[in-house]
């Protein structure tokens, strides 16, 4: 089945596989033209994972901290305080203004190891493996200063973002479901 689905999926790839691979600057055309093999686990507005590839890279840390390849690591959870109003304020400009400003602080200022996601709305996860304790909590403080303390123009008027955040940390023994059920406590 597997060698099917391989082989199907080179017959809709406008470029063999070791074209793209070979000349990093045809990867992004390539990206473009096949996109529907990546909507599933890619929020289109920002670019980064959303809930399925959030879920999936998740799925695979909690499993490789159980097969003690890992030490554990966090989930930081994100939720723009003033999505709502900016919104309501000034319409959906802002609203994808805003989500990208974010979604770019966020992809500048992870490690190329972690997952950053946008969950909901306006809300985005980042799990962080191999991340415990006052690393991250460090790393997390940092992050919301930085979040923070963005803003942007938008008819004039000074845009100022406002974030909070939760933090949820696993380690070998957590099951994947005690650690989503966490991670949803965290976001409310």
């Amino acid at each position: 089945m597997a060698n099917t689905e391989i082989l199907n999926l080179r017959k809709k790839s406008p470029q063999p596989a070791a074209k793209w691979l070979s000349n990093g600057d045809d990867i992004f055309s390539y990206l473009e033209n096949d996109r529907e093999r990546f909507i599933p686990s890619m929020d289109l507005l920002t670019g980064l994972s959303n809930k399925i590839g959030f879920f999936e890279n998740l799925k695979k840390e909690v499993d490789r901290t159980n097969r003690k390849l890992s030490t554990g690591g966090v989930i930081i959870s994100i939720d723009l305080d003033n999505f709502a109003d900016l919104q309501q304020r000034f319409g959906p400009k802002t609203r994808e203004t805003s989500l990208k400003l974010i979604s770019k602080t966020l992809v500048n200022h992870i490690r190329l190891m972690d997952t950053a996601a946008r969950f909901h709305d306006d809300n985005f996860l980042i799990l962080m493996p191999d991340a415990l304790g006052d690393e991250a909590l460090r790393h997390a403080e940092s992050l919301v200063r930085k979040l923070n303390n963005l803003s942007f123009i938008m008819n004039g008027e000074e845009i100022n973002i406002r974030t909070s955040l939760g933090i949820v940390e696993f380690k070998p023994g957590d099951h994947l479901h005690d650690v989503w059920r966490k991670t949803g406590i965290a976001m409310a």
